[in-house]
């Protein structure tokens, strides 16, 4: 991972884990879980090249009987990102699984816009399972 896009998420990070009262550390892989109110797991990702860190979170699994529905109706939020608010919700390989994840550059951001977007990317992710009945 880029080591200057690692070292000022783990600043943000251990900002965030002070607010919220948990320990919040990048692993080696370059990646933090985060485990909020609602049981909603936001994980924070720093890629190992470029200037910029992902967050996701799954929304949960498709059920057996109308998986063909719900995957219908995510990619209807998908949609000129409007629902999703600049995100996308996409399918694990080889997996049932629905996450909501975004992208963003560290350049230009800092603590406050950081804690604001991680902020923004929870209140989605919580309207998203609701819409999706998840």
């Amino acid at each position: 991972m880029s080591l200057q896009a690692a070292q000022k998420v783990q600043e943000w990070l251990t900002t965030a884990g002070r607010i919220l009262g948990v320990e919040a550390h990048l692993s080696k892989d370059g990646s933090c879980s985060l485990l909020l109110n609602n049981n909603l797991i936001i994980t924070v990702q720093v890629p190992q090249e470029g200037d910029r860190f992902f967050l996701f979170t799954p929304l949960g699994e498709l059920p057996k009987d109308n998986g063909f529905a719900v995957c219908q109706r995510a990619l209807e939020l998908n949609a000129f990102q409007g629902a999703t608010r600049g995100g996308s919700i996409g399918l694990v390989p080889d997996e049932p699984l629905l996450v909501y994840t975004t992208t963003h550059q560290v350049e230009g951001c800092d603590e406050q816009i950081f804690a604001d977007t991680v902020a923004f990317f929870y209140e989605t992710a919580l309207d998203l399972k609701g819409t999706l009945e998840l």
